[in-house]
């Protein structure tokens, strides 16, 4: 299962493509159906986010796939770039493509078996979601890794996206360069204006579709200037910093799980006896000097 600092920036784009969906009145249920789908397993063929239209009363007729969206984290990003390829071949009617690379800052490892937190975290009942909060001590920051007893669970190193947005012959309409959420280089203004031109063309897609399956349809409601695509800088920052924390702790609690705990010496009858017996004979000497 891919880790929540994997999935946070398309849950988040996932989310208001939801809201836009359910304000615009397309026949939902009795002629079309939009699906929002974020993949959360381990299998890499699977978009991270995909996007679909599909005519409920003829389900092979019509499927569109106008949006995916793919995230890259801290991984060789040529990998990233063939699948999208093969996307963009696969799906005639793709529209746009999102894409957001985090980088953290330092690869995740668990503790050395000489560090503090292994000595300590692993001599502990294990932590709860709110104790091991505490024990990181300091509010929540992108730029400030997520450390307990001196070991750093998560942390990140950037947050950049990149979209792209196609005419219906396939021709690009817009390429951008990556933009960066974190470190912010004001430059997000281009990421949001692209994504939004982008739901806008979906739209006109799914009135589209109307059109041709009811065509006495008002189609004036769907083009309502007043629904709009939203997402925001600070929707895009939350996402990520709430999912640093989540996968501090589920890295945590993966390390605490999984690793044999250190053999402590137990009290016995036989241990007991042999330090009664190294002890012995200082006894005994102190006893015989009583006697003379």
């Amino acid at each position: 299962m891919p880790s929540m600092l994997h999935e946070a920036p398309m849950a988040i784009i996932q989310s208001s493509f939801h809201d836009f969906f359910h304000d615009i009145p397309y026949p939902k249920r009795r002629f079309i159906n939009v699906n929002l789908l974020t993949n959360v397993t381990n299998n890499s063929t699977i978009p991270d986010l995909r996007v679909s239209i599909q005519n409920i009363h003829n389900h092979q007729l019509t499927l569109i796939i106008p949006t995916i969206g793919e995230t890259a984290l801290s991984q060789h990003l040529t990998q990233l770039f063939i699948k999208l390829r093969q996307a963009v071949a696969a799906n005639p009617a793709l529209l746009m493509i999102i894409v957001a690379v985090v980088q953290e800052l330092r690869l995740y490892c668990t503790p050395d078996k000489t560090s503090t937190a292994f000595k300590v975290l692993l001599d502990e009942p294990k932590h709860s979601w709110e104790v091991f909060q505490l024990a990181v001590g300091r509010g929540l920051a992108l730029d400030r890794p997520i450390v307990v007893e001196g070991h750093t669970w998560s942390s990140l190193r950037s947050v950049r996206f990149k979209g792209v947005i196609f005419l219906p012959l396939k021709i690009y309409m817009q390429l951008i360069g990556f933009q960066s959420l974190f470190p912010a280089d004001n430059n997000m203004t281009t990421v949001h204006s692209m994504i939004n031109r982008g739901a806008e063309a979906i739209r006109e897609n799914l009135i589209q579709l109307c059109r041709s399956m009811v065509p006495e349809m008002n189609l004036a409601p769907l083009r309502n200037p007043n629904i709009r695509f939203k997402l925001e800088d600070e929707d895009l920052i939350n996402s990520p910093l709430g999912a640093m924390s989540e996968t501090a702790y589920e890295h945590y609690l993966t390390w605490y799980k999984n690793t044999p705990r250190p053999r402590k010496l137990k009290c016995t009858w036989a241990t007991s006896w042999a330090a009664v017996e190294v002890d012995g004979p200082a006894s005994n000497t102190h006893a015989r000097g009583g006697r003379h």
